[in-house]
């Protein structure tokens, strides 16, 4: 996951291809792979797009407002909002 965005990980949680999502954001998959790398920086316009597509807030798909949560909290909860089941 990159520092910038945790779209990737919404990806994967619910199951959607990122083939889909660089088809309706009209970019290539490559070009996808780089901004979930954080090697590439996401525009305005492909966060307000990638919003939209995905119909999820994108103050929490890229950390804005205050929504930023430590990376190891990040891995105790997942993009459901609910918290995963541990052994313990």
């Amino acid at each position: 996951m990159s520092k910038d965005n945790c779209v990737g990980v919404f990806l994967e949680e619910r199951g959607v291809r990122r083939l889909w999502l660089a088809k309706q954001l009209n970019i290539s998959p490559s070009y996808l792979t780089l901004l979930l790398q954080g090697k590439r920086r996401w525009t305005e316009r492909l966060k307000c797009e990638t919003e939209r597509v995905l119909m999820f807030p994108r103050e929490i798909l890229f950390f804005e407002g205050g929504c930023r949560r430590p990376d190891d909290i990040l891995t105790e909860v997942s993009i459901t909002g609910q918290p995963e089941e541990r052994s313990v």
